[in-house]
């Protein structure tokens, strides 16, 4: 149970600092007009509270004997969908905005999820070397 709280934590993180950055930018081009306000803005931390879980709680998939491709389509693919349950929900996705305009919006969230993925295997893979690199100091 500790590993779910935990796993979801770090999404959740990951998630609010996603969003942060990217509130900042929306507000800063919005100039004075308010980005969100009250129960919008209570809607929007509830997505990512949503989100965060989404993306996190599934990542335990790594822990386990799986191929890393189906790993990976466990992991993202539940992200994913409950990213993209949370765009309906918080109205991110309308379809007022046109079928174009919301696919590139999806697109744009789908490609940030998986640059993350990417930072985040890289940082995994570069300590894996360093305690193989200490490992093998040690040993000799």
């Amino acid at each position: 149970m500790y590993q779910i709280f935990s796993a979801a934590r770090r999404g959740i993180h990951t998630a609010a600092t996603v969003f942060v950055l990217g509130s900042l930018v929306a507000g800063l081009q919005g100039g004075a007009e308010v980005f969100a306000s009250g129960y919008g803005m209570a809607k929007l931390c509830a997505a990512v509270l949503l989100i965060g879980a989404g993306f996190g709680v599934p990542s335990l998939v790594y822990e386990s004997r799986l191929s890393a491709p189906l790993k990976i389509l466990i992991h993202m693919g539940t992200g994913c969908l409950v990213m993209l349950a949370a765009d309906l929900l918080t109205g991110w996705l309308r379809p007022e905005r046109g079928l174009i305009a919301n696919l590139v919006t999806f697109a744009v969230q789908v490609g940030l999820a998986f640059l993350i993925l990417a930072i985040q295997a890289r940082r995994a893979r570069v300590l894996a070397r360093r305690m193989n690199d200490r490992l093998t100091e040690k040993s000799e």
